[in-house]
C-alpha cells in the first residue's frame, strides 16, 4: 500500500528532515513533504535503478549539471512510461497514499527541471528528443483555477463520503485524466444524494484535459511570444492559414510546418522560459497533426500516388519537427521526394526512391534509442515492460502515419512491378508485407507457446503477434497482422538481423498446414516474399542443411595474427588485408571502403587486437591470481569437458558469456583513450560529442 515508501516525511530547505506535522519547516527556510524512501527501494537505486525518483523540491540547475543526468533523465522517463502502462506499476497502490506525492510540488519541481535543461545548447540540439520527450511526459503546468477547483471538489466530497478518501487522495497526488472515470465508476455505488456532486466533479476533470482547438492555442502562443516577433508573425500567419483552409490535407501540411517552425525557431529564443513555452506548444501541435493523420488515413479509401507521397512528405517533416529525425535526415530524404514529385516516374526509380525513404523507421528508432536505450535496457532488468518505451515513442508520433502511407505504396509499387510472392509453390498477390530483408532456414511454428518465449529455437521460423515484450535469437519471423516497421516485434526484428514479413488471416490457413516441417523463408530487399519446402535444392544458396545442435569449427589464421600493434589504427590506415591480422573484418572492409570512397564514410578507428589484449586479457581477473585471458581459457576448457548440449553446459555457457561482457564493458581503457589527457570515463557526454562535429551532425 505504501508501494517504494516507508512514510512521509518534511524535507525542509536546509537539509532538515521532520515527521509529518503541520509548518514543519516554517523555520527552517520552507520545504516540501512527500514519501520517504523504504530501505528496498535505496537498496535498487544503490545498485543503479532509479525507481521511484520524485521532483518535488528539486535542485534542477545543479541536477543538470551533473555528470550522469542524462542517464538519470532517461530513467526518470521510462519508470513514468512504465507508471502510465502498467496501472501504476510500483505505484499502484501507493497512488492512494495521502502524502506521499505533492502533484503540486511535482509539477513545479518538473517545471523547473525542464527549464533548466531548456536552458542548456545540448538539450535544445543533439539531445533535443530527449528533452521534447519530458515535456510531453512530465506535468509541468501552471495550476490553474479549474485545477485547485478539481482538488477543493474532492476534498469536499471526502469530508462527506469517508470511502472517497483513497480517489481523493489519488486526484489530489496524481491527477489525470482518466480520474473522471474513476469517479463516474465510484459514484455508481455511493450515496443517491451525492450522486450528482460526484458527476459536477467528474465534468470538472474532464474540463480540465478537454484541449482547445488549435487556432486558439496558436492564438494564445502568438500573444505569449511578445518578445519573439518573428516566432509571434509565425504563429500568427499558421492561425490564419488554419483558419482559412479547412480541408483536412491542407491542415495536416500546416501543422507538419509549424512542428518544423518550432523546432528551429528554438534556437532563437533567449529565455528558457520561452523555450519551454515554445515546446508546450510544439506538443499542442503535434497532437492535431496526430489526430488529423488518424482522420485522414480513415477516410481516404485510395488516394493518388501523388498525394500518398505529398502527405510522406509532410509526415517526415513532423517527424524532424518533434526529432526524430536530424537535419542530414531530413534532408536527405528531400531529395527522394522531389524525385517523385513529377508527372510520371519510371518503376525503377518509383521503386527505388520508396526503398530510401523506407530507411526513416529504423533513423528514428536509433534517435530515441541513443537517448534512452541505456536506461531502457536496465529498467528491463527488473521490469521487461521497460523495452516497449521505443515502440511506444514512436508508435504515438508523426511517423506512424508516414510508415502507414510508406507501407500502401510499397504494396502499389509490388503490384506494378508484378511482384507475386508464394507459399508453399502457390502464388499469390496479397497477404504478405515484406517488414525486414533476410533468408532464414529452420522448422515452421504456427501456434507456439507465447509463455515460453525465451525456450524459442535457434533454428526455428515462428508466427507471432505483432506485440511481444522480448525476442530470443530466432531464424524467422511471421507477425500475424498488418505489421508495422514501428512496431516493437519488428524492431526486435531488425536489431537482431531476423527477416520478417507481416501475413493477414487469409495466408495463415496454409502456413497452419505446414506447422512443424522444415522450411525456408527469403525476403528480398525489394520485398519479394518466398516461403518453401526446405531441401537440397537450396543447398546451393544456403550451403548443405546442417542437423540442428551440430558443431562448427571456426579455423582461424594465428600465423598472420599480429599483436605487436597497440595503439588505435586510423581507418585511412586500414585494408581488407589486414582483416584478421591486425584488426577484424569490419575495421578491415570498413577502411578498404574509405579508400575507395573517402568522402562517405567519417572519420574512425580500429582497435587492434593488440591493443584488446594489452587493455583486456592481460589484466588480473579479479582476486583470482590469473589474467582474464588465463580464466577465460580455464573456463572454456571447463565447458568443452562437460556433455554437448546438456543443461549443465548451456547454463554455464550463459553464465560464461555474460561474466565475459561484464568484464569488457567494466575495463577502464586507460589514459591513451583519452582526448586532452583525461580518461574517457570521466569525459562528459556532451565534450565527447563536441569533439566529433562530423558523428554530432549525424545524430550519433
Amino acid at each position: 500500500p505504501r508501494g517504494p515508501f516507508s512514510g512521509i516525511k518534511w524535507y525542509c530547505e536546509d537539509g532538515t528532515v521532520f515527521p509529518p506535522a503541520e509548518y514543519a519547516c516554517a523555520e527552517h527556510g520552507g520545504g516540501v513533504q512527500h514519501g520517504e524512501w523504504s530501505d528496498r527501494t535505496r537498496q535498487l537505486r544503490s545498485q543503479g535503478y532509479r525507481v521511484a525518483t520524485l521532483l518535488a523540491g528539486i535542485d534542477a540547475a545543479k541536477a543538470v549539471a551533473a555528470s550522469d543526468f542524462p542517464d538519470a533523465y532517461a530513467q526518470l522517463l521510462v519508470e513514468r512510461f512504465l507508471l502510465a502502462i502498467d496501472n501504476g506499476w510500483i505505484l499502484r497502490k501507493a497512488l492512494f497514499y495521502r502524502g506521499a506525492l505533492q502533484e503540486e510540488d511535482e509539477r513545479k519541481g518538473a517545471r523547473n527541471l525542464l527549464q533548466a535543461m531548456a536552458a542548456r545548447p545540448e538539450w535544445i540540439d543533439s539531445r533535443f528528443v530527449a528533452l521534447r520527450t519530458g515535456v510531453r511526459m512530465l506535468p509541468h503546468g501552471l495550476d490553474t483555477a479549474s485545477a485547485q477547483k478539481v482538488r477543493e471538489m474532492a476534498a469536499a466530497l471526502s469530508e462527506r463520503d469517508a470511502g472517497f478518501t483513497a480517489l481523493r487522495a489519488k486526484i489530489h497526488g496524481t491527477p489525470e485524466a482518466s480520474d473522471a472515470a474513476r469517479v463516474r465508476t465510484y459514484a455508481g455505488a455511493a450515496k443517491p444524494e451525492l450522486r450528482a456532486s460526484y458527476e459536477e466533479l467528474a465534468a470538472e476533470i474532464d474540463r480540465v484535459y478537454q484541449p482547445k482547438p488549435l487556432d486558439q492555442t496558436l492564438e494564445a502562443a502568438a500573444q505569449a511570444f511578445s518578445r519573439e516577433l518573428a516566432i509571434q508573425k509565425s504563429l500568427s500567419a499558421a492561425r490564419a492559414a488554419y483558419l482559412r483552409d479547412s480541408d483536412l490535407v491542407s491542415r495536416y501540411r500546416l501543422t507538419a510546418d509549424v512542428l518544423m517552425s518550432l523546432r528551429r525557431g528554438l534556437q532563437t529564443i533567449k529565455s528558457a522560459p520561452d523555450r519551454l513555452r515554445a515546446l508546450d506548444l510544439s506538443i499542442a501541435v503535434e497532437e492535431e497533426n496526430l489526430r488529423l493523420g488518424n482522420t485522414i488515413r480513415a477516410t481516404v479509401d485510395k488516394a493518388q500516388r501523388e498525394g500518398d507521397v505529398m502527405l510522406m512528405r509532410a509526415a517526415a517533416d513532423a517527424g524532424y519537427g518533434t526529432g526524430l529525425l536530424n537535419e542530414r535526415e531530413h534532408s536527405s530524404l528531400q531529395k527522394s521526394f522531389e524525385t517523385l514529385s513529377v508527372p510520371e516516374a519510371s518503376l525503377r526509380t518509383y521503386r527505388s526512391e520508396l526503398r530510401h525513404l523506407g530507411l526513416v523507421p529504423g533513423w528514428s528508432t536509433q534517435q530515441v534509442r541513443f537517448q534512452f536505450g541505456e536506461a531502457m535496457d536496465k529498467l528491463a532488468e527488473i521490469e521487461p515492460k521497460a523495452e516497449l518505451f521505443v515502440q511506444h515513442q514512436l508508435r504515438g508520433s508523426p511517423l506512424l502515419f508516414y510508415s502507414q502511407v510508406l507501407d500502401a505504396l510499397n504494396h502499389d509499387a509490388n503490384g506494378l512491378a508484378g511482384v507475386r510472392d508464394t507459399v508453399f509453390g502457390k502464388e499469390i498477390s496479397a497477404g504478405f508485407n515484406a517488414l525486414n530483408p533476410g533468408i532464414a532456414r529452420g522448422v515452421l511454428h504456427t501456434n507456439p507457446d507465447m509463455q515460453r518465449s525465451a525456450q524459442f529455437r535457434p533454428d526455428g521460423i515462428y508466427v507471432l503477434p505483432e506485440t511481444i515484450a522480448d525476442l530470443p535469437p530466432i531464424a524467422g519471423i511471421l507477425t500475424a497482422g498488418a505489421g508495422n516497421p514501428l512496431s516493437h516485434m519488428q524492431l526486435l526484428a531488425r536489431n537482431l538481423g531476423i527477416p520478417n514479413v507481416a501475413v493477414d488471416q487469409s495466408v495463415l490457413p496454409t502456413l497452419q498446414q505446414a506447422n512443424g516441417r522444415r522450411a525456408v523463408m527469403a525476403v528480398s530487399s525489394g520485398g519479394l516474399v518466398e516461403i518453401a519446402d526446405d531441401g537440397p535444392q537450396w543447398d546451393t544458396v544456403l550451403g548443405k542443411a546442417e542437423q540442428p545442435g551440430a558443431n562448427v569449427t571456426f579455423e582461424p589464421d594465428l600465423n598472420k595474427l599480429d599483436l605487436s600493434v597497440r595503439n588505435f589504427v586510423s581507418l585511412d590506415a586500414l585494408r581488407a588485408k589486414d582483416s584478421g591480422r591486425i584488426v577484424g573484418p569490419k575495421a578491415a572492409k570498413l577502411g578498404e571502403i574509405k579508400a575507395n570512397f573517402p568522402d562517405r564514410v567519417p572519420p574512425g578507428v580500429g582497435i587492434p587486437f593488440g591493443l584488446y589484449r594489452a587493455t583486456v586479457l592481460d589484466r588480473p581477473y579479479k582476486s583470482s591470481g590469473k589474467s582474464v585471458f588465463e580464466w577465460m581459457v580455464q573456463s572454456f576448457r571447463e565447458l568443452e569437458a562437460m556433455p554437448a548440449g546438456s543443461k549443465e553446459a548451456t547454463a554455464f555457457a550463459e553464465q560464461l558469456r555474460a561474466e565475459i561482457y561484464a568484464t569488457i564493458l567494466k575495463t577502464d581503457p586507460g589514459p591513451r583513450c583519452a582526448r586532452g589527457g583525461d580518461p574517457v570515463r570521466a569525459l562528459p557526454r556532451e565534450r565527447a560529442r563536441s569533439a566529433l562535429p562530423e558523428l554530432r551532425q549525424d545524430g550519433v
